[in-house]
């Protein structure tokens, strides 16, 4: 189990310096070194869920910065184009990666970044993405959101959209500023009376 672990924190640090498939690669064999340490190690489950979600990510966002960067060779020979491509004009979606966190400094590549698309991952909050200050739209539908706070440092949002999430509250919603539209829906369940008369 030890060598499971160092093997797991090795793939961890080298995923910074090499390439975008390599990153892809290693998420794969982190995510199969995840499920053999889940069924020994199940306390620390959320753990190597973390790391796992963690090399998605860097591997998400490495292949976001090239689109940028081919989008930017395009645009100075065609005279236009903002950079980010990675879905066309500064959105970037990192939908379905499994993801359970957005806090990891390869964000830093996707400065610049107008729409964000995180849905049907396992986020409960969006922390990270205050880095990302540009951005104007989020769409994090189908996640287990239970808090928005980090969309309080994103002062040119304008647009987020949060249907399907575990909000257990009105309250949770009402941190959006005013000048955000909000798209949610909301499953509110209404107690049974336990008896009838």
């Amino acid at each position: 189990m030890c060598v499971c672990l160092v093997c797991v924190s090795v793939c961890v640090c080298v995923c910074v310096c090499i390439g975008e498939e390599e990153l892809r690669e290693s998420a794969v064999e982190m995510q199969s070194i995840a499920a053999q340490l889940f069924e020994v190690d199940a306390p620390r489950r959320g753990y190597y869920a973390d790391v796992v979600s963690r090399a998605h990510l860097r591997a998400a966002c490495a292949g976001a910065a090239r689109a940028s960067s081919a989008g930017e060779e395009r645009g100075r020979g065609s005279g236009g184009g903002d950079g980010l491509e990675g879905g066309g004009g500064g959105v970037v979606r990192l939908c379905g990666l499994r993801l359970s966190t957005l806090t990891d400094v390869s964000l830093v590549r996707l400065l610049g970044l107008r729409v964000l698309d995180v849905s049907d991952n396992a986020l409960m909050d969006l922390d990270g993405v205050e880095i990302l200050y540009g951005l104007q739209k989020i769409v994090a539908d189908r996640c287990r959101l239970r808090s928005l706070a980090a969309i309080l440092a994103l002062p040119s949002l304008t647009s987020l959209s949060v249907r399907e999430n575990a909000f257990s509250s009105v309250p949770d919603l009402l941190q959006v500023p005013a000048s955000v539209s909000v798209s949610v829906s909301v499953s509110v369940s209404v107690p049974r009376p336990l008896c009838v008369l």
